[in-house]
């Protein structure tokens, strides 16, 4: 489309055709039928010269054994289609080999020769992979109302780290009640706007989001990888759980762009049905 070089709108319309023509068609058979005859000579060589460019990205997402902070950037490689694998150092043997000292980390490969992308931070890393691949809006307002709700997940998460390494049995008191208030003004913020949305189980538009999918990574981390830590975190944070939010994660878990990710911890939905 733009130049003589794979480009980004190149790739994100070859994963559009691939999802509608392909991923959809479980969902209503008759889609290709509909839409093939739609397809002009030029989008029909583009995807010919896209499926078959030289320059191949592929994804390493290094991180521990466990849901933890690298859910969602799963979920979002999963759901952009693209090739990647998981490694696991050995901890902390490997820590001072990774950026920062921390994890995940992920490291973009091509097959052009070019320098290894490493990146890390998670919430970074999403956003990266949001963006790549038309998960975040290219309007940076638009983005914007979707990473606040981030950025509000990460101060709840670390509110109950805090809480977890607390010594001190007051402050952890404290600690765990600082994070049930900021837990419900989540809640409160992520149900007004899926209401605000048509209650359809989506945060913002027609289709899954960077919003729908880190609100689904916080929820299975937080109602079930949690509990090894809190054991009864699941009966208290459930019964805040609203009806929107509810559906938002019956909506994330069974999108066919993440129908082959399967979560470490299980299903989120059997946890919330109970």
């Amino acid at each position: 489309m733009f130049g003589d070089k794979l480009s980004y709108a190149d790739i994100v319309t070859y994963g559009f055709y691939m999802t509608t023509l392909v991923s959809f068609a479980k969902f209503r058979a008759e889609i290709v039928d509909i839409i093939k005859p739609k397809l002009t000579p030029e989008l029909v060589k583009l995807i010919s010269v896209v499926e078959s460019d030289p320059l191949v990205v592929v994804y390493i997402l290094r991180y521990f054994d466990s849901t933890g902070l690298a859910e969602s950037s799963r979920i979002l490689l999963t759901a952009a289609g693209v090739e990647w694998t998981e490694e696991h150092p050995e901890w902390p043997q490997e820590k001072p080999n990774q950026p920062h000292g921390r994890m995940p980390v992920l490291i973009e490969k091509t097959t052009d020769d070019s320098p290894d992308f490493v990146i890390c931070e998670s919430s970074n890393i999403e956003r990266y992979l949001a963006r790549t691949y038309g998960f975040l809006p290219v309007d940076f307002k638009q983005a914007a109302l979707q990473e606040q709700v981030r950025d509000l997940i990460s101060d709840v998460n670390g509110l109950f780290t805090s809480y977890v390494y607390c010594q001190n049995a007051n402050d952890r008191a404290m600690l765990f009640a600082k994070f049930e208030s900021l837990l419900d003004t989540l809640i409160e913020t992520q149900t007004t706007l899926l209401k605000d949305n048509g209650s359809t189980g989506r945060m913002f538009g027609n289709s899954l989001s960077y919003a729908d999918i880190v609100a689904y990574g916080f929820y299975i981390n937080i109602l079930i990888n949690a509990a090894q830590f809190k054991p009864d975190i699941a009966n208290l944070i459930k019964p805040k759980l609203t009806p929107e939010l509810v559906k938002l994660i019956s909506t994330v878990e069974f999108d066919p762009l993440i129908e082959k990710h399967k979560s470490k911890d299980g299903s989120l939905v059997a946890v919330v049905s109970v």
